[in-house]
């Protein structure tokens, strides 16, 4: 059968290919240009939608048709790309639709732009389109990974994706890649964890469109401002839902009036290379917005400028919200890199909200500059819980490389709010306002499982000159790690880190921090006795190294404090205190534990100075000290340990127990 090959100026097929493609070319996302922005077709089907009849100077009726056209030959003929080369803007009154197997390609000074009063989205997938008809399916499942689907009459090969909803539970409402085709009727599915229940509800499915791009570096406009009529997810420039297998690299979005791009019931995509441009709709938002179920997306280079949320991933949408709720599941696997994103009065510049029952997990943010504008309360970068959602939980989440900004004193550069099993910052560089109550971190809610902090670096020339926590804890987090910071505060109000709420174990490793007010405050009345760790850290010029408001247990191993103006240990209330060295911690022009109130201290480690008849140092069998001071007959800088509870002269010298305290 002879291959089909498009002339360079219209829909006129012929089998004999066009020349190689020369060495000048332009090239952008994997295609090749003319200096004249036409495409380079070189095997496979190619057609141009000005043959047609597409031209910047025909009817927004003519462009629909022309250019829809062109994709449905190409669809005809099994696949193949479609072009639109000729400068120009192309006004359209009708939603493009995309098939499989399809390439549609716009030269970088091409407008594809919605005609007055259409309203409508411009580009949509073709079984985003026909989503209402689907077919009432079957899944079997008893054990292992693997699911039997019985759809009759299914028509599916083995590497078909197919798009699953309306299952009871999670695990099968899923974009699947069929595996083994047992027969006409039913086929085999591979699941993305192992269930705990067999499949129950009422479930339907659909085909995915599979197998296409779009790029070439053309501008969608929206034109909201002449499209105010458009309702629910007629609102979305492009919507590219129940779809896998797909690539969008180098398209503009503008003048939009809800998101960008829509993506939902989507696998194994990327969309790259985008600048989004959409504060002309009132509350025009998301650059791009991912619903799921999602998996195995990878989003790369956008540059959002928005009104309300820059960009969000969130598996399902309210009750609330149900007008754009076309498709929920499951989001993971996913990973979003080298953005700049600005949001405004409305919404965060980036936001993971997770449901009561869908599984968000795997989730990375990297490069990312992420800048809030909000007077609301929105922050820079924000994990919580979609609306009127309460118990939904996000599994792992790395934020590496970003730089938060809030320019609100109310919001924080990252907050998490909601239930989290892992989460990690890594690589955060922070530049605060004179803001005096914005944080780079903040939880206000929910509970994280394992907080992760590292290689933070923090510049003191910035930091304002008012009393300002890095990380500020006021939820509960099972396990905080903070690992490789430079932190350089300001005087007295560099304070690294408050602990306002309910946590378990703190781990502060390989700080470097100077000129700051305090490495960390317990706050009053937790609901836990709280265990720190500080190691292999070096601490200057700072105020106070813990002050301590409320019960805890501190592990020192291998520090170097110098210059503490008060002490490395302050207690601030009337609560208990344990502190245990492993011996080599050093300490220069820094007490050790002084006492603001009535805490009471038990001590444990030779290298810790304590004057063992001050305030609060209890008399606990097997502490021990060095002691400094004039208590009884014991001689000052001589160590010491105390052999029995509560009694007199129970603390003894080391060197000679005949003295005694």
């Amino acid at each position: 059968m002879p291959r089909f090959y498009a002339n360079a100026d219209g829909a006129v097929l012929t089998t004999q290919a066009p020349s190689p493609i020369p060495s000048t070319a332009y090239r952008r996302g994997g295609l090749a240009f003319t200096p004249d922005g036409a495409l380079y077709t070189v095997g496979g089907f190619g057609i141009s939608a000005e043959g047609y009849g597409a031209s910047p100077s025909a009817s927004a009726a003519v462009n629909a048709a022309a250019i829809q056209a062109a994709l449905t030959a190409a669809n005809a003929a099994g696949g193949g790309t479609v072009t639109l080369t000729t400068a120009g803007t192309y006004l359209i009154n009708a939603t493009l639709v995309m098939y499989s197997n399809t390439r549609f390609v716009g030269s970088p000074n091409v407008i594809i732009k919605q005609a007055d009063s259409t309203n409508l989205a411009q580009f949509v997938t073709e079984s985003y389109s026909t989503r209402a008809t689907t077919t009432t399916v079957t899944i079997t499942w008893s054990s292992g990974i693997t699911a039997s689907v019985a759809w009759t009459g299914h028509g599916l090969s083995a590497g078909d994706y197919v798009w699953v909803q309306g299952a009871a539970q999670g695990v099968y409402n899923q974009v699947f890649l069929v595996g083994t085709v047992t027969d006409a009727n039913n086929f085999v599915v591979a699941l993305p964890y192992l269930p705990t229940t067999a499949a129950t509800g009422t479930i339907v499915a659909k085909k995915c469109t599979a197998n296409f791009s779009i790029g070439g570096g053309f501008t969608v406009d929206h034109n909201y401002i002449n499209n105010t009529g458009a309702t629910g997810l007629d609102r979305m420039c492009v919507v590219l839902g129940i779809a896998a297998n797909f690539s969008v690299d180098g398209i503009r979005t503008t003048n939009i009036d809800k998101y960008g791009i829509l993506v939902g019931g989507v696998a194994d995509y990327q969309i790259q290379n985008m600048y989004a441009d959409g504060p002309q709709g009132a509350s025009s938002s998301e650059s791009i917005k991912t619903y799921g179920p999602a998996r195995n997306g990878f989003i790369h280079n956008v540059y959002a400028v928005t009104t309300d949320d820059g960009m969000s991933i969130q598996p399902k949408e309210a009750d609330g919200f149900s007008v754009y709720r076309f498709t929920f599941g499951d989001v993971f696997n996913l990973h979003v890199d080298t953005v700049h994103l600005q949001s405004g009065a409305g919404g965060q510049a980036l936001g993971i909200y997770c449901s009561d029952n869908e599984l968000c997990d795997n989730i990375t943010l990297e490069n990312v500059d992420a800048i809030g504008t909000a007077a609301s309360s929105h922050n820079g970068i924000a994990l919580k819980y979609g609306n009127a959602f309460s118990t939904g939980t996000l599994g792992r989440i790395t934020i590496n490389n970003v730089r938060p900004r809030e320019n609100s004193s109310t919001n924080f550069a990252i907050n998490a709010s909601c239930n989290i099993r892992q989460l990690t910052i890594q690589g955060a560089t922070y530049l605060p306002t004179t803001l005096a109550a914005q944080n780079l971190f903040r939880n206000t809610a929910g509970t994280i499982q394992q907080l992760n902090f590292d290689g933070l670096v923090i510049d003191n020339t910035s930091w304002p000159n008012t009393p300002l926590y890095l990380i500020n804890i006021s939820s509960t987090v099972s396990q905080l790690n903070i690992r490789n910071v430079l932190f350089n505060g300001n005087a007295t109000n560099g304070r690294l880190l408050s602990v306002g709420a309910s946590v378990d174990q703190i781990t502060i490793d390989s700080l470097n921090m100077t000129s700051g007010g305090m490495i960390c405050v317990i706050q009053a009345s937790l609901a836990i006795t709280t265990a720190m760790t500080i190691r292999n850290s070096r601490v200057k010029s700072i105020a106070t190294g813990v002050q301590v408001n409320s019960a805890c247990q501190i592990n020192l191993e291998g520090n170097v404090f110098d210059t503490v103006s008060q002490s490395v240990i302050r207690g601030n209330a009337a609560v208990a205190c344990i502190v245990r060295s492993s011996g080599d911690n050093r300490f220069v022009s820094a007490p050790f534990f002084t006492n603001g109130s009535t805490t009471t201290l038990d001590v444990y480690g030779f290298d810790l100075t304590v004057d063992v008849g001050a305030t609060g140092v209890n008399r606990t069998a097997g502490t021990h000290c060095f002691f400094v001071g004039t208590r009884g007959t014991l001689v000052t800088n001589n160590a010491v340990i105390c052999d029995a509870t509560g009694a007199a002269n129970s603390w003894k010298q080391i060197s000679n127990t005949g003295n005694a305290f």
